[in-house]
């Protein structure tokens, strides 16, 4: 007989299904529910589980309902828990709400509750099944993830004010105390201090510190690498030391000035690779960041202070190399025009006074004539010089006071008759005035070298078909156009580079023995 068609058998593999069934959701993690929709959530049906879940057995909770379930729920959450299952009831949706319980042995629990509305008898939406099961464990670790996020969002903010003042154009010297001071505020640090390495590489000095002890700042106003274990130690592995008790540590005892400062933190400053100095933080009990974070925070700030003091040193290197070639050009300069004048004196000097002695006067007066014009023009160009060491004022003066300065401080102390006339007042580019100023200065220049001038004129006009044009015109001895500019002398090269640069034409009108006009002309808005 086929046992497929036996009542018997039918109801036997009823009966064992149903028995698992109820294994299943007796063994499920957490607690099976039915009950119906009302303010109460009177519960007609509860899986064993609620009693690990709960503390309450499921009779308890069912039936005659000696505690509701609804006492269970935390105060705080009752209103939002409502709200959560009535909306999804409205839109026959899944709820899935997280609230609070408290237990029978008053432990306050998390619980993840997901159900639906299901029909009653009559067919309405009215009663609730679903699934509650323990979220504390998950709350926990979400809460530690949030405060984790929080912690690095707070990092990664004091970080980035950290980076604003250390990329700050002040001076190396305002940037490392601000740069340290910012630090401390970020980790609620106690003390700190920033020493960089001088260059023979034997000693650190201290270029900043902010919440030392006198005592102590004296202690660490210069270190000896050699002589001190926590430097040599950071400096030769170029990786971060920290020491979580000072006062049990020989090597930091020296500097544990306080029972509420436990922890020392150093960090090389460091770029490319080379260890340029340390950054030291002391931190006490309520440092708001875990020390090894703050150490990681305190990388990356020694890293940037590094970068800070590297650039520093090679600006200070490339002063020093651009006061070397302009040592050299000088003396080049001095080489090639005042030596040779002021040579030329002595031989002139010489001479006359040899003539002199046998009654030559004539011919010795001739001789001192050719020694007041030598030694005048080697006087020009001394001024010249001095006033090319003088520091650029264009940009603090603008170009009519700068022209006008120059024009006071070289040609005027040199008997040359200078005139600047500007027609109309115009404002210029910050390019265009530099390149006017720079044509104008070698026109002078030359004029004063070579041209012999008595007067010269600077003139800046708008013309009227929008172009500003500069001329110097001096009345000195003039020069072979075509000569100069094939052998590239008197900075005609120089000029005319400059004016294409900014789109500019320049002309040159001269002659031997009739002076000389440099004329430059330019779009206005350049």
């Amino acid at each position: 007989m086929d046992q497929s068609s036996d009542p018997n058998s039918r109801t036997a593999d009823h009966a064992a299904g149903t028995v698992i069934q109820s294994s299943i959701i007796d063994n499920l993690p957490g607690m099976v529910y039915r009950c119906r929709l009302n303010g109460d959530r009177e519960m007609l049906y509860l899986s064993r589980n609620c009693l690990d879940l709960t503390g309450y057995a499921a009779n308890q909770l069912t039936g005659e309902q000696r505690v509701s379930y609804w006492e269970l729920v935390h105060p705080r959450d009752r209103d939002d828990l409502k709200k959560e299952i009535q909306q999804a009831v409205a839109n026959q949706l899944v709820y899935r709400c997280v609230y609070r319980i408290v237990t029978a042995q008053g432990h306050e629990r998390w619980v993840l509750d997901v159900g639906k509305a299901i029909p009653g008898p009559d067919g309405a939406l009215s009663m609730l099944e679903g699934f509650v099961s323990d979220s504390t464990e998950h709350r926990e670790v979400f809460r530690l993830l949030e405060r984790r996020a929080v912690e690095r969002l707070r990092k990664l903010d004091a970080l980035y004010d950290i980076l604003e003042v250390a990329a700050d154009s002040s001076g190396l010297e305002t940037t490392i105390k601000r740069t340290l001071q910012r630090v401390l505020t970020a980790i609620d640090g106690k003390a700190g201090c920033i020493h960089l390495l001088e260059p023979t590489g034997e000693r650190l000095e201290l270029a900043a510190q902010h919440g030392l002890p006198e005592e102590t700042a004296g202690k660490l106003t210069s270190i000896t690498v050699a002589q001190d274990q926590l430097t040599r130690w950071i400096m030769e592995h170029n990786q971060p030391l920290m020491i979580a008790n000072m006062a049990q540590d020989s090597r930091t005892q020296p500097l544990a000035w306080s029972p509420t400062v436990l922890t020392y933190i150093g960090v090389p400053v460091a770029a490319n690779e080379r260890v340029l100095g340390v950054l030291t933080v002391f931190t006490g009990l309520q440092a708001q960041l875990k020390a090894s974070e703050a150490s990681d925070l305190l990388v990356s700030v020694g890293e940037q202070v590094g970068m800070v003091v590297d650039n520093a040193q090679l600006r200070q290197r490339a002063e020093q190399l651009m006061v070397m070639e302009e040592r050299n050009r000088l003396a080049r300069e001095l080489h090639d025009s005042v030596t040779q004048s002021l040579y030329g004196v002595t031989l002139f000097a010489e001479a006359g006074k040899n003539l002199a002695e046998v009654g030559e006067f004539e011919q010795a007066c001739q001789l001192f004539d050719e020694l007041l014009g030598t030694g005048s023009q080697a006087l020009k160009e001394m001024r010249l010089l001095v006033h090319k060491l003088r520091p650029p004022l264009l940009e603090q003066v603008g170009l009519l006071r700068a022209l006008q300065q120059r024009l006071n401080a070289v040609e005027g102390r040199a008997g040359v008759n200078a005139e600047l006339k500007v027609d109309e007042t115009v404002e210029l580019s910050q390019d265009l005035e530099e390149t006017l100023y720079h044509i104008a200065q070698e026109a002078l220049n030359n004029a004063l070298k070579h041209a012999a001038a008595a007067q010269v004129k600077v003139r800046l006009r708008q013309l009227p078909g929008g172009e500003v044009e500069l001329a110097v015109i001096d009345d000195g001895i003039g020069f072979d156009l075509e000569t100069a500019a094939e052998g590239g002398g008197l900075g005609l090269t120089s000029i005319r580079e400059r004016a294409g640069k900014l789109n500019g034409r320049v002309e040159f009108v001269t002659s031997p023995g009739r002076g000389t006009i440099v004329r430059a002309t330019f779009p206005y808005r350049t």
